[in-house]
């Protein structure tokens, strides 16, 4: 018994639309990875601005620190503001007896 199926002078039809479908989809596989990068780079900005408000967060509360610490020796000043006139005192009367 010979073949069921005999295949002879094969040759593709050409289809018209073809080529316009391929071009279409590699003109949408194109724009999905401009959006997948577009989103990447959103992301990255996103982290980018959540470290520099932690960067702020903790500059201000270096600030506040550095703040009350001034607050506290401008305050230990004006309370021995008066010693040091006493001292100075003290030297200008120590200085008369030598």
């Amino acid at each position: 018994m010979g073949e069921l199926i005999e295949i002879r002078d094969m040759c593709k039809i050409y289809n018209p639309g073809e080529n316009e479908v391929r071009a279409l989809d590699k003109q949408i596989a194109d724009r999905k990875q401009l959006v997948e990068t577009a989103k990447a780079a959103v992301d990255a900005a996103k982290a980018e601005c959540d470290a520099a408000e932690k960067n702020k967060v903790n500059a201000e509360k270096e600030v506040a620190e550095v703040s009350s610490q001034i607050e506290g020796l401008q305050s230990w000043r004006d309370e021995h503001a008066a010693d040091e006139g006493l001292i100075a005192s003290f030297e200008k009367i120590k200085t008369q007896f030598k």
